[in-house]
Protein backbone atom coordinates (compact mmCIF):
# COMPACT_ATOMS: atom_id res chain seq x y z
CA UNK A 1 0.00 0.00 0.00
CA UNK A 2 0.97 3.49 -1.11
CA UNK A 3 -0.10 6.74 0.99
CA UNK A 4 -0.77 9.29 -1.67
CA UNK A 5 0.51 12.73 -1.34
CA UNK A 6 -1.57 15.70 -0.29
CA UNK A 7 -1.33 19.48 -0.98
CA UNK A 8 -2.69 22.33 0.09
CA UNK A 9 -5.52 23.22 -2.87
CA UNK A 10 -6.58 19.22 -3.37
CA UNK A 11 -9.27 18.57 -4.86
CA UNK A 12 -12.48 17.06 -3.57
CA UNK A 13 -11.65 13.86 -4.65
CA UNK A 14 -7.65 13.89 -3.64
CA UNK A 15 -9.21 15.31 0.19
CA UNK A 16 -11.12 11.48 0.01
CA UNK A 17 -7.95 10.65 -0.63
CA UNK A 18 -5.87 12.55 1.56
CA UNK A 19 -8.56 11.47 4.37
CA UNK A 20 -7.66 7.47 4.09
CA UNK A 21 -3.66 8.30 3.85
CA UNK A 22 -4.47 9.80 7.48
CA UNK A 23 -6.19 7.17 9.07
CA UNK A 24 -3.83 5.08 7.64
CA UNK A 25 -1.01 6.73 9.14
CA UNK A 26 -2.73 6.52 12.25
CA UNK A 27 -3.46 2.99 12.46
CA UNK A 28 0.34 2.10 11.93
CA UNK A 29 1.35 4.64 14.29
CA UNK A 30 -1.31 3.23 16.70
CA UNK A 31 0.30 -0.79 15.61
CA UNK A 32 3.76 0.55 16.02
CA UNK A 33 2.93 1.67 19.41
CA UNK A 34 0.77 -0.97 20.71
CA UNK A 35 3.80 -3.51 19.42
CA UNK A 36 6.26 -1.59 21.55
CA UNK A 37 3.86 -1.62 24.69
CA UNK A 38 3.18 -5.02 24.29
CA UNK A 39 7.52 -6.04 23.67
CA UNK A 40 8.46 -3.99 26.81
CA UNK A 41 5.63 -5.40 28.87
CA UNK A 42 6.18 -8.59 27.99
CA UNK A 43 9.74 -8.64 28.73
CA UNK A 44 9.26 -6.74 32.04
CA UNK A 45 6.69 -8.98 33.42
CA UNK A 46 9.14 -11.95 32.34
CA UNK A 47 12.35 -10.38 33.75
CA UNK A 48 10.08 -10.65 37.08
CA UNK A 49 8.20 -13.97 36.66
CA UNK A 50 11.31 -16.25 35.65
CA UNK A 51 14.02 -17.69 38.17
CA UNK A 52 17.87 -16.40 36.81
CA UNK A 53 19.13 -19.20 34.22
CA UNK A 54 22.42 -21.08 34.88
CA UNK A 55 24.47 -18.27 32.76
CA UNK A 56 22.83 -15.35 33.54
CA UNK A 57 24.83 -15.20 37.68
CA UNK A 58 27.70 -15.75 35.84
CA UNK A 59 27.65 -12.89 33.28
CA UNK A 60 26.51 -10.05 36.31
CA UNK A 61 28.82 -11.07 39.13
CA UNK A 62 31.94 -10.83 36.08
CA UNK A 63 30.49 -7.41 34.91
CA UNK A 64 30.02 -6.38 38.32
CA UNK A 65 33.68 -7.91 39.44
CA UNK A 66 34.82 -5.77 36.20
CA UNK A 67 33.46 -2.73 37.13
CA UNK A 68 34.56 -2.35 40.69
CA UNK A 69 38.06 -4.21 40.30
CA UNK A 70 38.55 -3.34 36.84
CA UNK A 71 39.61 -7.00 36.55
CA UNK A 72 38.09 -9.11 34.02
CA UNK A 73 39.39 -12.73 34.76
CA UNK A 74 35.94 -14.06 35.63
CA UNK A 75 33.94 -15.37 32.54
CA UNK A 76 36.59 -14.23 29.86
CA UNK A 77 34.43 -16.29 27.39
CA UNK A 78 32.27 -13.10 26.60
CA UNK A 79 33.34 -9.64 26.34
CA UNK A 80 32.23 -7.45 28.15
CA UNK A 81 30.07 -4.80 26.95
CA UNK A 82 26.58 -5.43 27.69
CA UNK A 83 27.47 -7.57 31.02
CA UNK A 84 28.88 -4.10 32.23
CA UNK A 85 25.32 -2.49 31.51
CA UNK A 86 23.61 -5.06 33.42
CA UNK A 87 26.02 -4.62 36.46
CA UNK A 88 25.82 -0.95 36.53
CA UNK A 89 22.41 -0.72 38.42
CA UNK A 90 23.82 -3.20 41.18
CA UNK A 91 26.07 -0.48 42.11
CA UNK A 92 23.86 0.96 43.81
CA UNK A 93 22.69 -2.11 46.26
CA UNK A 94 26.22 -2.31 47.43
CA UNK A 95 25.52 -6.01 47.85
CA UNK A 96 27.60 -7.91 50.17
CA UNK A 97 30.25 -10.09 48.84
CA UNK A 98 30.60 -13.98 49.33
CA UNK A 99 32.68 -14.36 52.57
CA UNK A 100 35.54 -16.80 50.39
CA UNK A 101 35.79 -13.61 47.75
CA UNK A 102 39.61 -14.07 47.69
CA UNK A 103 39.81 -17.57 47.39
CA UNK A 104 37.60 -18.06 44.07
CA UNK A 105 39.25 -15.06 42.62
CA UNK A 106 42.96 -15.74 43.14
CA UNK A 107 42.18 -19.28 41.21
CA UNK A 108 40.54 -17.78 38.44
CA UNK A 109 43.72 -15.53 38.17
CA UNK A 110 45.97 -17.83 35.15
CA UNK A 111 45.34 -16.56 32.02
CA UNK A 112 45.45 -19.68 30.31
CA UNK A 113 42.68 -21.38 32.48
CA UNK A 114 39.33 -20.99 31.79
CA UNK A 115 37.75 -19.80 34.91
CA UNK A 116 34.20 -20.97 34.57
CA UNK A 117 34.21 -23.01 37.72
CA UNK A 118 35.45 -20.44 40.44
CA UNK A 119 32.52 -18.00 38.75
CA UNK A 120 29.87 -20.18 38.95
CA UNK A 121 30.90 -21.19 42.24
CA UNK A 122 31.40 -16.93 43.33
CA UNK A 123 28.19 -16.14 41.75
CA UNK A 124 25.99 -18.54 43.34
CA UNK A 125 27.52 -17.49 46.80
CA UNK A 126 27.37 -13.55 46.04
CA UNK A 127 23.28 -14.08 44.75
CA UNK A 128 22.03 -16.47 46.91
CA UNK A 129 24.29 -17.20 50.99
CA UNK A 130 25.85 -13.70 51.01
CA UNK A 131 22.64 -11.74 52.32
CA UNK A 132 21.25 -10.29 49.32
CA UNK A 133 18.28 -9.79 47.79
CA UNK A 134 18.56 -11.77 44.68
CA UNK A 135 15.05 -11.43 43.32
CA UNK A 136 15.87 -7.32 43.09
CA UNK A 137 19.79 -7.78 41.83
CA UNK A 138 17.72 -10.57 38.96
CA UNK A 139 15.21 -7.84 37.85
CA UNK A 140 17.48 -4.95 37.68
CA UNK A 141 19.91 -6.82 35.60
CA UNK A 142 17.40 -7.61 33.67
CA UNK A 143 16.08 -3.95 32.87
CA UNK A 144 18.75 -3.43 30.02
CA UNK A 145 17.64 -6.28 28.22
CA UNK A 146 14.42 -5.70 28.33
CA UNK A 147 15.26 -2.35 26.44
CA UNK A 148 17.30 -3.96 23.99
CA UNK A 149 14.78 -6.55 23.25
CA UNK A 150 12.47 -3.60 22.85
CA UNK A 151 15.15 -1.81 20.55
CA UNK A 152 15.63 -4.60 18.16
CA UNK A 153 11.88 -5.15 17.88
CA UNK A 154 11.83 -1.07 16.61
CA UNK A 155 15.11 -2.04 14.75
CA UNK A 156 13.32 -4.33 12.56
CA UNK A 157 10.64 -1.98 12.28
CA UNK A 158 12.78 1.18 10.67
CA UNK A 159 15.20 -0.76 8.75
CA UNK A 160 12.75 -3.02 6.89
CA UNK A 161 10.49 0.29 6.29
CA UNK A 162 13.89 1.95 4.76
CA UNK A 163 14.05 -1.51 2.76
CA UNK A 164 10.46 -2.73 2.03
CA UNK A 165 8.14 0.35 2.70
CA UNK A 166 5.91 0.53 5.73
CA UNK A 167 3.57 -2.60 5.20
CA UNK A 168 6.51 -4.97 5.00
CA UNK A 169 7.87 -2.97 8.11
CA UNK A 170 5.03 -2.97 10.66
CA UNK A 171 4.58 -6.83 9.68
CA UNK A 172 8.10 -7.96 10.37
CA UNK A 173 8.00 -5.17 13.56
CA UNK A 174 5.21 -7.81 14.80
CA UNK A 175 6.10 -10.89 13.69
CA UNK A 176 9.35 -10.59 15.25
CA UNK A 177 7.63 -9.07 18.82
CA UNK A 178 5.60 -12.24 18.91
CA UNK A 179 8.00 -14.73 17.72
CA UNK A 180 8.97 -17.07 21.43
CA UNK A 181 12.29 -16.95 20.87
CA UNK A 182 13.10 -13.85 21.20
CA UNK A 183 10.21 -12.86 23.73
CA UNK A 184 12.16 -15.99 25.66
CA UNK A 185 15.59 -15.11 25.66
CA UNK A 186 15.03 -11.35 24.96
CA UNK A 187 14.79 -10.76 28.68
CA UNK A 188 17.41 -12.40 30.37
CA UNK A 189 20.72 -10.90 31.29
CA UNK A 190 22.75 -12.94 28.64
CA UNK A 191 24.65 -12.28 25.68
CA UNK A 192 22.26 -13.20 23.32
CA UNK A 193 19.78 -10.57 22.96
CA UNK A 194 22.91 -7.73 22.71
CA UNK A 195 24.17 -10.26 19.54
CA UNK A 196 20.57 -10.05 17.73
CA UNK A 197 20.64 -6.17 18.21
CA UNK A 198 23.93 -5.23 17.02
CA UNK A 199 24.00 -8.01 14.26
CA UNK A 200 20.98 -6.15 13.08
CA UNK A 201 22.47 -2.97 13.08
CA UNK A 202 25.21 -4.32 11.42
CA UNK A 203 23.48 -5.88 8.70
CA UNK A 204 22.15 -2.32 8.19
CA UNK A 205 25.55 -0.85 8.07
CA UNK A 206 26.82 -3.35 5.39
CA UNK A 207 23.99 -2.20 3.21
CA UNK A 208 24.62 1.55 3.93
CA UNK A 209 28.02 1.13 2.89
CA UNK A 210 26.61 -0.70 -0.50
CA UNK A 211 24.47 2.81 -0.99
CA UNK A 212 27.40 4.93 -0.45
CA UNK A 213 30.70 3.28 -0.23
CA UNK A 214 32.51 5.81 1.29
CA UNK A 215 34.86 5.90 4.79
CA UNK A 216 32.10 7.20 6.89
CA UNK A 217 29.92 4.20 5.65
CA UNK A 218 32.61 2.01 6.57
CA UNK A 219 33.62 3.35 9.91
CA UNK A 220 29.72 3.26 10.70
CA UNK A 221 29.82 -0.15 9.92
CA UNK A 222 32.82 -1.06 12.47
CA UNK A 223 31.14 0.75 15.13
CA UNK A 224 28.69 -1.52 14.53
CA UNK A 225 30.94 -4.69 14.38
CA UNK A 226 32.98 -3.67 17.43
CA UNK A 227 29.99 -3.18 19.17
CA UNK A 228 28.91 -6.76 18.36
CA UNK A 229 31.98 -8.62 18.97
CA UNK A 230 32.43 -6.84 22.53
CA UNK A 231 28.75 -7.97 22.89
CA UNK A 232 29.12 -11.56 22.07
CA UNK A 233 32.41 -13.38 20.33
CA UNK A 234 30.13 -14.50 17.72
CA UNK A 235 29.70 -10.59 16.34
CA UNK A 236 32.96 -11.62 14.50
CA UNK A 237 30.83 -13.15 12.41
CA UNK A 238 29.72 -9.45 10.56
CA UNK A 239 33.25 -9.49 9.65
CA UNK A 240 33.33 -11.61 6.58
CA UNK A 241 30.19 -10.45 5.50
CA UNK A 242 31.21 -6.87 5.09
CA UNK A 243 34.22 -8.24 3.49
CA UNK A 244 32.09 -10.16 0.83
CA UNK A 245 29.89 -7.51 0.12
CA UNK A 246 32.91 -5.21 -0.26
CA UNK A 247 34.39 -7.48 -2.65
CA UNK A 248 30.91 -7.88 -4.52
CA UNK A 249 30.68 -4.28 -5.10
CA UNK A 250 34.13 -3.88 -6.31
CA UNK A 251 33.49 -6.55 -8.73
CA UNK A 252 30.19 -4.55 -9.97
CA UNK A 253 32.35 -1.65 -10.35
CA UNK A 254 30.39 0.22 -7.44
CA UNK A 255 33.69 0.94 -5.61
CA UNK A 256 37.63 0.66 -7.15
CA UNK A 257 39.09 -2.10 -5.05
CA UNK A 258 41.66 -0.14 -3.69
CA UNK A 259 39.24 1.89 -1.77
CA UNK A 260 37.18 -1.16 -0.70
CA UNK A 261 40.54 -2.50 0.88
CA UNK A 262 41.04 0.96 2.41
CA UNK A 263 37.47 1.25 3.36
CA UNK A 264 37.82 -2.44 5.34
CA UNK A 265 41.40 -1.75 6.86
CA UNK A 266 40.00 1.61 8.47
CA UNK A 267 36.75 -0.50 9.81
CA UNK A 268 39.15 -3.14 11.08
CA UNK A 269 41.50 -0.59 12.54
CA UNK A 270 38.93 1.06 14.66
CA UNK A 271 37.80 -2.43 15.75
CA UNK A 272 41.29 -3.22 16.92
CA UNK A 273 41.45 0.23 18.71
CA UNK A 274 37.81 -0.09 20.17
CA UNK A 275 38.80 -3.86 21.78
CA UNK A 276 42.10 -2.72 23.37
CA UNK A 277 39.41 0.69 24.88
CA UNK A 278 36.97 -1.46 26.10
CA UNK A 279 39.00 -3.43 28.49
CA UNK A 280 41.02 -0.49 29.41
CA UNK A 281 44.54 -1.05 27.53
CA UNK A 282 45.26 -3.89 30.21
CA UNK A 283 46.63 -7.16 28.95
CA UNK A 284 48.88 -9.00 31.58
CA UNK A 285 49.88 -13.07 30.95
CA UNK A 286 49.41 -14.37 34.17
CA UNK A 287 51.00 -18.24 34.12
CA UNK A 288 49.58 -20.73 36.44
CA UNK A 289 47.47 -24.06 35.70
CA UNK A 290 47.26 -24.65 31.72
CA UNK A 291 43.93 -24.51 30.40
CA UNK A 292 43.13 -28.01 28.73
CA UNK A 293 41.42 -26.34 25.71
CA UNK A 294 43.00 -28.33 22.48
CA UNK A 295 42.84 -25.31 20.68
CA UNK A 296 45.92 -24.68 22.91
CA UNK A 297 47.36 -28.41 23.19
CA UNK A 298 47.68 -28.49 19.48
CA UNK A 299 49.97 -25.89 19.32
CA UNK A 300 52.61 -27.04 22.58
CA UNK A 301 54.29 -29.30 19.84
CA UNK A 302 54.64 -27.38 17.14
CA UNK A 303 56.27 -24.53 19.64
CA UNK A 304 58.37 -27.26 21.02
CA UNK A 305 60.02 -27.92 17.50
CA UNK A 306 60.73 -23.98 17.39
CA UNK A 307 62.28 -24.12 21.08
CA UNK A 308 59.37 -22.07 22.21
CA UNK A 309 56.72 -22.43 24.87
CA UNK A 310 52.77 -21.65 25.59
CA UNK A 311 54.27 -19.04 28.06
CA UNK A 312 56.74 -16.78 25.20
CA UNK A 313 53.72 -17.22 23.07
CA UNK A 314 50.88 -15.93 25.82
CA UNK A 315 53.74 -12.50 26.47
CA UNK A 316 54.08 -12.14 22.82
CA UNK A 317 50.27 -12.41 22.01
CA UNK A 318 49.43 -10.21 24.85
CA UNK A 319 51.13 -7.15 23.58
CA UNK A 320 48.87 -7.68 20.69
CA UNK A 321 45.56 -8.07 21.71
CA UNK A 322 44.60 -8.04 25.14
CA UNK A 323 44.74 -11.34 26.99
CA UNK A 324 41.71 -11.78 27.99
CA UNK A 325 40.17 -11.22 25.07
CA UNK A 326 42.59 -13.83 23.44
CA UNK A 327 41.48 -16.13 26.00
CA UNK A 328 38.11 -15.75 25.01
CA UNK A 329 39.11 -16.81 21.39
CA UNK A 330 40.90 -19.84 22.35
CA UNK A 331 37.43 -21.20 24.26
CA UNK A 332 35.62 -20.47 21.27
CA UNK A 333 38.07 -21.62 18.28
CA UNK A 334 38.07 -24.94 20.93
CA UNK A 335 34.40 -25.28 20.98
CA UNK A 336 33.54 -24.59 17.39
CA UNK A 337 36.50 -27.66 16.78
CA UNK A 338 35.37 -29.79 19.55
CA UNK A 339 32.35 -28.65 20.43
CA UNK A 340 29.79 -30.98 23.68
CA UNK A 341 27.85 -33.65 23.70
CA UNK A 342 24.20 -32.51 21.04
CA UNK A 343 21.20 -34.07 21.69
CA UNK A 344 18.19 -34.63 19.43
CA UNK A 345 15.43 -36.84 18.83
CA UNK A 346 17.02 -39.41 21.50
CA UNK A 347 20.16 -39.39 20.56
CA UNK A 348 23.80 -38.14 21.98
CA UNK A 349 26.13 -37.08 19.41
CA UNK A 350 29.52 -36.30 20.00
CA UNK A 351 30.68 -32.75 18.55
CA UNK A 352 27.96 -31.74 17.16
CA UNK A 353 25.95 -32.39 13.89
CA UNK A 354 25.56 -30.05 10.78
CA UNK A 355 21.69 -30.30 10.88
CA UNK A 356 21.44 -29.25 14.46
CA UNK A 357 20.15 -25.37 13.96
CA UNK A 358 17.78 -26.42 10.69
CA UNK A 359 15.54 -29.10 12.29
CA UNK A 360 15.56 -26.88 15.42
CA UNK A 361 14.56 -23.85 13.84
CA UNK A 362 11.49 -26.07 12.27
CA UNK A 363 10.42 -27.49 15.65
CA UNK A 364 10.76 -23.86 17.54
CA UNK A 365 9.16 -21.82 15.26
CA UNK A 366 5.13 -21.28 14.87
CA UNK A 367 4.16 -23.48 11.41
CA UNK A 368 2.18 -20.40 9.99
CA UNK A 369 5.48 -17.95 10.51
CA UNK A 370 7.61 -21.24 8.94
CA UNK A 371 4.85 -20.87 6.09
CA UNK A 372 5.45 -17.30 5.88
CA UNK A 373 8.86 -17.50 5.54
CA UNK A 374 8.91 -19.95 2.97
CA UNK A 375 6.10 -17.44 1.08
CA UNK A 376 8.43 -14.75 0.91
CA UNK A 377 11.65 -16.76 -0.02
CA UNK A 378 9.78 -17.84 -2.98
CA UNK A 379 8.89 -14.62 -3.73
CA UNK A 380 12.34 -12.81 -3.28
CA UNK A 381 13.56 -16.15 -5.68
CA UNK A 382 10.37 -15.45 -8.49
CA UNK A 383 10.92 -12.03 -8.79
CA UNK A 384 14.70 -12.00 -9.11
CA UNK A 385 14.81 -8.22 -7.59
CA UNK A 386 18.32 -6.33 -7.70
CA UNK A 387 17.04 -4.73 -4.14
CA UNK A 388 20.45 -4.76 -2.40
CA UNK A 389 18.05 -4.90 0.90
CA UNK A 390 17.72 -8.79 -0.64
CA UNK A 391 21.39 -8.92 -0.88
CA UNK A 392 22.73 -8.01 2.45
CA UNK A 393 19.90 -9.99 3.91
CA UNK A 394 20.51 -13.36 1.88
CA UNK A 395 24.23 -12.60 2.75
CA UNK A 396 24.29 -12.44 6.38
CA UNK A 397 21.64 -15.47 6.29
CA UNK A 398 24.07 -17.73 4.62
CA UNK A 399 27.24 -16.71 6.63
CA UNK A 400 25.49 -16.58 9.95
CA UNK A 401 23.56 -19.65 9.34
CA UNK A 402 26.50 -21.64 7.43
CA UNK A 403 29.33 -21.22 10.23
CA UNK A 404 26.87 -22.33 12.96
CA UNK A 405 25.93 -25.27 11.25
CA UNK A 406 29.92 -26.22 10.77
CA UNK A 407 30.46 -25.03 14.46
CA UNK A 408 30.62 -27.78 16.91
CA UNK A 409 28.33 -26.43 19.80
CA UNK A 410 25.25 -27.48 19.40
CA UNK A 411 23.71 -26.55 22.70
CA UNK A 412 20.27 -24.13 22.14
CA UNK A 413 18.59 -22.32 19.55
CA UNK A 414 19.89 -18.85 20.77
CA UNK A 415 23.43 -19.48 19.12
CA UNK A 416 21.23 -18.33 16.12
CA UNK A 417 18.95 -15.59 17.39
CA UNK A 418 20.59 -13.04 15.42
CA UNK A 419 19.10 -14.39 12.45
CA UNK A 420 15.38 -14.17 13.93
CA UNK A 421 14.79 -10.65 12.90
CA UNK A 422 16.17 -10.84 9.38
CA UNK A 423 13.88 -14.14 9.07
CA UNK A 424 11.13 -12.09 10.04
CA UNK A 425 11.56 -9.87 7.44
CA UNK A 426 11.41 -12.26 4.76
CA UNK A 427 8.26 -13.95 6.83
CA UNK A 428 6.67 -9.92 6.43
CA UNK A 429 7.40 -10.41 2.89
CA UNK A 430 4.84 -13.18 2.57
CA UNK A 431 2.28 -11.85 5.08
CA UNK A 432 1.71 -8.93 2.56
CA UNK A 433 2.00 -10.44 -0.76
CA UNK A 434 -1.05 -12.90 1.18
CA UNK A 435 -2.81 -10.25 2.28
CA UNK A 436 -2.51 -8.04 -0.76
CA UNK A 437 -3.50 -11.39 -3.45
CA UNK A 438 -6.50 -12.60 -0.86
CA UNK A 439 -7.98 -8.87 -0.95
CA UNK A 440 -10.65 -10.38 1.40
CA UNK A 441 -11.03 -8.47 4.60
CA UNK A 442 -10.61 -11.18 7.24
CA UNK A 443 -7.39 -12.46 6.04
CA UNK A 444 -5.07 -9.58 7.62
CA UNK A 445 -6.77 -9.68 10.83
CA UNK A 446 -6.91 -13.76 10.72
CA UNK A 447 -3.08 -13.75 10.09
CA UNK A 448 -2.13 -11.35 12.55
CA UNK A 449 -4.23 -13.63 15.36
CA UNK A 450 -2.64 -16.95 13.91
CA UNK A 451 1.11 -15.45 14.42
CA UNK A 452 -0.38 -14.29 18.15
CA UNK A 453 -2.21 -17.55 19.34
CA UNK A 454 1.08 -19.38 20.06
CA UNK A 455 2.40 -16.28 22.18
CA UNK A 456 -1.30 -16.58 24.11
CA UNK A 457 -0.96 -20.45 24.37
CA UNK A 458 2.63 -20.64 25.74
CA UNK A 459 2.51 -17.65 28.22
CA UNK A 460 4.89 -17.27 30.22
CA UNK A 461 6.71 -20.35 28.96
CA UNK A 462 8.65 -19.53 26.04
CA UNK A 463 12.17 -20.84 26.28
CA UNK A 464 10.70 -24.21 25.90
CA UNK A 465 8.22 -23.00 23.52
CA UNK A 466 7.60 -26.06 20.71
CA UNK A 467 5.34 -26.30 17.52
CA UNK A 468 2.35 -29.00 17.01
CA UNK A 469 5.68 -31.14 15.29
CA UNK A 470 6.75 -31.75 18.65
CA UNK A 471 3.83 -33.84 19.82
CA UNK A 472 3.01 -33.75 23.02
CA UNK A 473 5.27 -30.89 24.20
CA UNK A 474 5.49 -32.94 27.46
CA UNK A 475 7.42 -35.31 25.97
CA UNK A 476 9.96 -32.10 24.52
CA UNK A 477 13.04 -33.66 25.97
CA UNK A 478 13.08 -36.71 23.59
CA UNK A 479 13.85 -34.00 20.65
CA UNK A 480 16.26 -32.26 22.19
CA UNK A 481 16.87 -30.42 25.27
CA UNK A 482 19.41 -27.70 27.32
CA UNK A 483 18.96 -24.73 27.21
CA UNK A 484 16.08 -25.17 24.18
CA UNK A 485 14.13 -26.37 27.61
CA UNK A 486 15.77 -25.88 31.22
CA UNK A 487 18.02 -23.39 31.80
CA UNK A 488 16.87 -22.93 35.37
CA UNK A 489 14.10 -20.40 34.89
CA UNK A 490 11.59 -22.63 36.99
CA UNK A 491 13.45 -22.53 40.52
CA UNK A 492 10.90 -20.18 41.84
CA UNK A 493 7.99 -22.28 40.20
CA UNK A 494 9.97 -25.49 41.81
CA UNK A 495 9.83 -24.22 45.49
CA UNK A 496 6.55 -22.72 45.15
CA UNK A 497 4.85 -26.64 44.05
CA UNK A 498 6.95 -28.27 46.57
CA UNK A 499 6.23 -25.41 49.54
CA UNK A 500 2.61 -25.86 48.14
CA UNK A 501 1.87 -29.94 47.27
CA UNK A 502 4.82 -31.53 49.14
CA UNK A 503 5.52 -29.68 52.19
CA UNK A 504 6.28 -33.15 54.14
CA UNK A 505 8.06 -34.99 52.09
CA UNK A 506 11.76 -35.40 51.55
CA UNK A 507 13.35 -33.14 48.56
CA UNK A 508 15.96 -35.17 46.41
CA UNK A 509 17.30 -32.79 43.93
CA UNK A 510 20.61 -32.67 41.90
CA UNK A 511 20.89 -29.31 40.36
CA UNK A 512 21.62 -29.22 36.92
CA UNK A 513 21.46 -25.23 37.17
CA UNK A 514 22.31 -23.11 40.77
CA UNK A 515 23.15 -25.49 43.70
CA UNK A 516 22.08 -22.43 46.58
CA UNK A 517 18.92 -21.31 44.88
CA UNK A 518 16.28 -23.68 45.92
CA UNK A 519 17.33 -23.42 49.51
CA UNK A 520 17.11 -19.49 49.12
CA UNK A 521 13.80 -19.70 48.23
CA UNK A 522 12.71 -21.81 51.35
CA UNK A 523 13.14 -25.66 50.06
CA UNK A 524 15.64 -27.85 51.55
CA UNK A 525 16.86 -30.78 49.63
CA UNK A 526 18.91 -34.12 49.49
CA UNK A 527 21.51 -34.87 46.70
CA UNK A 528 19.79 -37.80 44.49
CA UNK A 529 21.94 -40.95 43.51
CA UNK A 530 19.16 -42.41 40.16
CA UNK A 531 21.21 -45.68 40.81
CA UNK A 532 19.82 -46.43 44.59
CA UNK A 533 17.17 -44.17 45.00
CA UNK A 534 15.26 -43.41 48.07
CA UNK A 535 11.97 -45.31 49.09
CA UNK A 536 10.29 -41.94 50.03
CA UNK A 537 10.05 -38.48 49.31
CA UNK A 538 9.91 -36.32 45.79
CA UNK A 539 13.05 -36.12 43.26
CA UNK A 540 12.81 -33.14 41.18
CA UNK A 541 14.33 -33.28 37.53
CA UNK A 542 14.82 -31.64 34.74
CA UNK A 543 13.75 -32.47 31.41
CA UNK A 544 17.90 -32.85 30.06
CA UNK A 545 18.37 -35.17 33.32
CA UNK A 546 15.96 -37.30 31.60
CA UNK A 547 17.68 -37.72 28.63
CA UNK A 548 20.70 -39.44 30.78
CA UNK A 549 20.64 -42.89 30.91
CA UNK A 550 21.45 -42.61 34.48
CA UNK A 551 17.57 -41.55 34.72
CA UNK A 552 15.99 -43.81 32.24
CA UNK A 553 13.52 -45.18 35.39
CA UNK A 554 11.97 -42.38 35.05
CA UNK A 555 11.19 -41.47 31.37
CA UNK A 556 7.94 -43.71 31.65
CA UNK A 557 6.69 -42.72 35.09
CA UNK A 558 4.27 -40.20 35.57
CA UNK A 559 4.89 -37.41 37.45
CA UNK A 560 3.50 -35.86 40.25
CA UNK A 561 3.39 -32.54 38.77
CA UNK A 562 5.30 -30.93 35.85
CA UNK A 563 6.50 -27.48 35.11
CA UNK A 564 6.47 -25.75 31.79
CA UNK A 565 7.21 -29.43 29.96
CA UNK A 566 10.44 -28.78 31.50
CA UNK A 567 11.22 -29.79 34.83
CA UNK A 568 9.11 -32.89 36.50
CA UNK A 569 8.59 -33.94 40.04
CA UNK A 570 7.82 -37.70 40.84
CA UNK A 571 6.66 -39.66 43.97
CA UNK A 572 9.52 -42.10 44.93
CA UNK A 573 8.38 -45.42 45.92
CA UNK A 574 5.04 -45.04 43.86
CA UNK A 575 5.88 -44.88 40.41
Amino acid sequence: MTIPATGNHASPAKHVMAGHANDYVKRHAFAVCAILIWTLSAGAFLAFHDSMTTDEDIHIASAYLALTRHDFRFDSEHPFLFKVITALPLLALHPNLPSDDQKDWKAAAPSYYDSWREAREWSENWFYASGNNAGLMILLARIPAVLMLTLTVWLTYWISRKWFGPDVAIWAMGIAAFNPMLIGHGHLANTDIPLVTTFLIGVYAVWRYGERPDITSALWFGLACLAAMLSKFSGILLVPIFIIYAMFLSMRRRVESRKALGHVGAAALLVYCGIWLAYLFKSQYVPGAPCLRSALNHLQPLLQRHGHNLDQLAVFLAHILPMQYLKAAFIHVDNAAVGRGTYLFGHEYRGGVWFYFPILYLLKTPLVALALLAGGAWLTFKNKTGHSAHAVLGLSILVYLGIAMLNKLDIGIRHILPLFPLLSIYMAIGAVALVDRSRRLWVEPGLALMLALPVAAWFPSFINYSNVLVSPPSAAWRYYNDSNLDWGQDIKAIAAIVRARFPSEPVYFNPRWSPYALSYYRVTSQPFDPATPPHDGIAVLSATQLCDPAYAIFRNAHPAASISNSTFIYMLGRR
